[in-house]
């Protein structure tokens, strides 16, 4: 048997010659208000946690206010405890320092 079949046993290949259908156009993030990325992740979230619902682990979503950056912890669900954290806090804060930067470095945003 297939594992990705073993893993998510509704995922099926669509068939050779078969139309995909049509994707909605990407919307940059800058464009995008603060408060319409905060739901979509909101729906996103509870989604995931519906289908991973029987496992023991929880996937909480957040947007860091400095980096503007989709945070996704794996939280043990009987304990609360973060088991990881993607991007790792090291990182966030990497980018937010660099952030600050930029103006020395760059004069404008493109």
């Amino acid at each position: 048997m297939d594992p990705v079949i073993k893993i998510f046993p509704s995922f099926s290949i669509p068939e050779k010659g078969t139309p995909v259908p049509n994707k909605p156009p990407q919307v940059l993030r800058d464009q995008k208000k603060d408060s319409d990325l905060g739901a979509t992740i909101d729906q996103v979230s509870s989604q995931i946690q519906e289908t991973l619902g029987k496992i023991d682990f929880r996937l909480d979503f957040s947007v860091d206010p400095d980096t503007q950056t989709v945070v996704a912890k794996v939280v043990n669900a009987q304990t609360g405890k973060v088991i990881r954290e993607i991007p790792p806090p090291e990182l966030l804060a990497l980018a937010k320092s660099m952030k600050e930067l930029e103006g020395i470095f760059f004069d404008e945003k493109i």
